[in-house]
């Protein structure tokens, strides 16, 4: 039985008209004259096309642009209902298992992606596919199965720094949104010995970020003005018990900190360290 291939195309599950081609045993061509068909029918009955067929492009081995269309489940529902015999059974066979089990991994991955677990998930997938393996691993070669496989809720932060800098080795700058991202990524950066050619940029200023600012592992820091949200803050209750409405966005104020301008008396108002 032929594996489809499916991909996410703008929040739907989908296949290649190509694909669906090869997995039906049918000339691409003739299969496109057929969704044609399908869909100018659609239209004509004023029934919304991108719920079936998606119209798409490819380039060819030439390097001519060429027409395809992505097919959601309803649109491979449409064309597996024109099929008949033992091809119609296999190839409904096929997506129906595909489309579930995409279904299942989009399912898993947005609810990771709420815990914020997302990057584990991609590192324990290169490494049971052998495509990545971690530093001073002692895991064998190739795909992992049975009890080798690892799991994401395994993967350290540390893990996720490193695969990412081995992924990116060409990287020249990173910014971190908070003082744990600083310090995985300060850490991250010199136990792969990157320190030297990759800029950090951290946001807010706890103690350890202005150590580390002094000490040149952070090259700067984007600090919120803490006076300028509180400030805002009194207003926009003010407004809202006189139903008087706020603005969508406040700007508050930020200050961009240096090693070379933390002594200021700027700065160091905004400062909450001790």
């Amino acid at each position: 039985m032929y594996e489809l291939k499916l991909t996410e195309h703008r929040g739907q599950i989908v296949a290649d008209s190509r694909d669906v081609a090869r997995a039906i045993g049918k000339e691409h061509r003739n299969l496109m004259r057929s969704i044609n068909t399908y869909y100018k029918h659609l239209s004509q009955l004023k029934i919304e096309r991108a719920k079936f067929f998606i119209p798409a492009t490819y380039i060819d081995d030439q390097g001519k642009e060429r027409p395809c269309y992505y097919l959601t489940r309803m649109g491979c529902d449409m064309v597996a209902n024109k099929m008949t015999g033992e091809r119609g059974t296999l190839f409904t066979a096929a997506y129906v298992t595909r489309f579930h089990e995409m279904e299942a991994e989009l399912t898993k991955r947005r609810e990771l992606r709420a815990e914020g677990k997302l990057e584990d998930l991609e590192v324990s997938d290169e490494i049971n596919a052998g495509t990545y393996r971690p530093k001073d691993s002692e895991l064998p070669e190739g795909q992992l199965t049975g009890e080798d496989v690892v799991t994401a809720d395994s993967i350290t932060e540390d893990q996720v720094v490193d695969y990412i800098l081995a992924k990116h080795p060409n990287i020249t700058g990173c910014f971190a949104a908070n003082g744990d991202s600083v310090k995985l990524a300060v850490d991250g950066l010199e136990r792969n010995k990157m320190e030297k050619k990759v800029k950090v940029i951290g946001f807010d200023a706890n103690d350890d970020e202005i150590q580390d600012l002094k000490d040149g592992k952070v090259n700067g820091l984007i600090v919120q003005n803490p006076f300028g949200m509180g400030y805002a803050t009194v207003v926009a209750a003010a407004r809202a018990s006189l139903n008087m409405g706020n603005e969508a966005v406040v700007n508050t104020g930020y200050t961009w900190v240096t090693k070379k301008n933390l002594k200021t008396d700027e700065v160091q108002k905004i400062l909450y360290s001790k």
